[in-house]
């Protein structure tokens, strides 16, 4: 009886020894095929991941393209702002510098002068 307890543990991890290799080289062909599968999903990802990644530079090449342009309309318009601004002020000065008779021409375009034909 003393024999009997000490050969069942033995007996059960021997079972579970064998158990277990067989397990790991039964599942081993499986999981190849597995793995493969797997590769083969991740490398048509990868693919579809690099197209859309290339359309999305084209775009950002657009649009850096259209940022630049935006940028050079927006200097010219600056430019064109300073103008505008430097004749308003050019026109207001010569407008404070006016007489009465002056600012009456200039505000009804009305002519104090005769024409003679």
């Amino acid at each position: 009886m003393k024999y009997q307890i000490s050969i069942l543990p033995i007996t059960i991890v021997v079972f579970m020894a064998v158990a277990l290799f067989w397990m790991t080289f039964h599942e081993g062909e499986g999981s190849d095929q597995i793995r493969q599968m797997e590769i083969e999903e991740l490398k048509w990802e990868q693919e579809k991941l690099l197209n859309a990644n290339d359309s999305m530079d084209s775009i950002i090449h657009a649009l850096k393209t259209k940022a630049d342009s935006l940028t050079s309309l927006i200097g010219k318009d600056q430019t064109r702002i300073i103008q505008l601004k430097a004749r308003k002020y050019e026109k207001i000065s010569r407008i404070d510098k006016f007489a009465d008779d002056e600012l009456y021409w200039f505000f009804t375009g009305f002519d104090t002068e005769i024409e003679e034909n």
